[in-house]
C-alpha cells in the first residue's frame, strides 16, 4: 500500500482478497478504513463470502454504525448510515442481514449502545460462533 493510513479503495480490495490474508499494515487499521465514504465498499466486502476477509469487514460495518451512534452522528451522518443499512438489506449474506437488524435496532434505541459490542468487535465475533 502506498499509504497504509489512507489506502485507496483498490488497495483495500487487493488486501481483502490476498491469500493468505496479510497482517493489518498498521495498528488500528480498522479505524483508518472505517469511514462513511467507504461504507458501500465495506458492505460489499463483508457481503462477499468468497472474500477471505469478509468477517473483518463485517467488524468494520459494526464499528461504523456503533461509532456513529456513540458520537451522536458526529462521525457519520445518520441519513448515510440509514442508507447503508437499507443497502445491506439487498444482501443474501446472513451475517449482513443480522448486521442490518442489529443496526436498525440500535438506531431506534441508541441507549442500548455498548462499546465492547459495537466498536471492539463483540457482535462481529458472534458470527464466528455460528
Amino acid at each position: 500500500m502506498r499509504d497504509p493510513y489512507d489506502p485507496t479503495d483498490e488497495e483495500l480490495r487487493e488486501w481483502a482478497y490476498a491469500v493468505p490474508r496479510p497482517l493489518q499494515p498498521v495498528q488500528d487499521f480498522d479505524l483508518m478504513v472505517t469511514t462513511e465514504r467507504r461504507g458501500e465498499l465495506l458492505l460489499s466486502l463483508a457481503a462477499d463470502l468468497d472474500c477471505p476477509s469478509h468477517a473483518w469487514f463485517l467488524h468494520c460495518l459494526y464499528l461504523l454504525v456503533g461509532d456513529a451512534v456513540r458520537s451522536q452522528y458526529g462521525t457519520s451522518q445518520r441519513a448515510r448510515i440509514e442508507q447503508l443499512v437499507a443497502s445491506g438489506r439487498a444482501s443474501v449474506a446472513p451475517t449482513v442481514q443480522r448486521w442490518c437488524e442489529r443496526s436498525e435496532d440500535l438506531l431506534a434505541h441508541p441507549e442500548q449502545f455498548s462499546y465492547e459490542q459495537w466498536c471492539s468487535g463483540g457482535l462481529a465475533r458472534e458470527h464466528d460462533d455460528g
